[in-house]
Order: structure tokens, then C-alpha cells, then sequence
């Protein structure tokens, strides 16, 4: 659960300090990360914890992936 709360701040913290215009493709990428960040938070209220840290792990793999283009 801890490693799940950091993978979901750090993704937040990553999405706040991207601050150029993005492409319509890299958009739809960002709306699937918050899709995965919201999923993730459910599923850890649920308390189904390897389905929220795998979700966490995707927005932030798409996070790093936007970040270096």
C-alpha cells in the first residue's frame, strides 16, 4: 500500500510540473493516467492492493513516458 501511495504522488507530482501545450495524442495519454490514478485510489479503498499498485505502476510508466517527450 505504501509503495502504491508513493507511485500515485510521485505520478501527481510529475502531471503538475509538465507545463507546455500538449498534442491531442498526448491528451488522451494524460486522460488515461488520471483514468488510472482514480481506478487505483478505488481499488485501494477496496482494499485490493495488487490491482492498485498495478494500476498506479501503469499512470506512472505513461507519466514518464509523457514527460520525456
Amino acid at each position: 500500500m505504501q509503495s502504491t501511495n508513493q507511485l500515485l504522488n510521485s505520478t501527481e507530482q510529475n502531471l503538475r510540473s509538465i507545463n507546455r501545450r500538449l498534442s491531442n495524442e498526448e491528451q488522451n495519454i494524460l486522460s488515461d493516467i488520471r483514468s488510472y490514478v482514480a481506478q487505483s485510489r478505488a481499488a485501494l479503498k477496496d482494499q485490493d492492493f495488487e490491482r492498485a499498485y498495478n494500476l498506479a505502476n501503469k499512470a506512472r510508466l505513461l507519466t514518464d513516458g509523457l514527460m520525456k517527450q
